[in-house]
Parts: C-alpha cells; sequence; structure tokens
C-alpha cells in the first residue's frame, strides 16, 4: 500500500499518516511513475474534497485502477484518535 498526501508541503510538515508520502498535485502530475505499479495507492488530502478528487481522477486517467481516497482526510483521521506523524497532541 502506497499512501499519499496531496496536502501542501508545510502541512504535510506539520503533521501526516504514518508512512505517508508527499505529493500535491502538481508533484503528483510531474512525478506519478515514481509510484509503484502495485498494491494500493490511498490518497489523502485536509477536509476538502477537490484536491484529492483531482489527485484521485489524474491517477485514474493514467490506467492505474488500485486507487482510493481517504474519506474525510487528515482531519477526519485525527478526529478518530489515529496515530500521526510530527504533529502536535491533540486538545
Amino acid at each position: 500500500m502506497h499512501v499519499v498526501d496531496v496536502r501542501a508541503p508545510e502541512a504535510f510538515q506539520a503533521g501526516r499518516l504514518p508512512g505517508a508520502r508527499s505529493m500535491p498535485l502538481p508533484v503528483l502530475t510531474a512525478q506519478q511513475r515514481e509510484l509503484p505499479d502495485d498494491g494500493l495507492v490511498v490518497l489523502y488530502g485536509a477536509d476538502s474534497v477537490d484536491e484529492v478528487a483531482a489527485a484521485f481522477r489524474y491517477l485514474r486517467s493514467t490506467g492505474r485502477r488500485n486507487v482510493v481516497v481517504l474519506e474525510g482526510g487528515f482531519a477526519a483521521w485525527r478526529a478518530h484518535g489515529y496515530r500521526v506523524e510530527n504533529a502536535p497532541p491533540v486538545r
């Protein structure tokens, strides 16, 4: 499984899902071949769906079929209390 964060680099540095790779949409479109062809690609962003939807559509247009979007993005992941890397504790 490959976890891809499509948020801005500053947001990625402030906190991310464990093992996630930072690839905002312009980076993803330029470097999508760096993603291994095998395994599931999980995309997530902030709580906005626009950036993730665009990344999803782009990857699907390249022929990838094993792509999903994490519903609710980083905000939902954190709200559920799941582990994050490089993030201050939730208060």
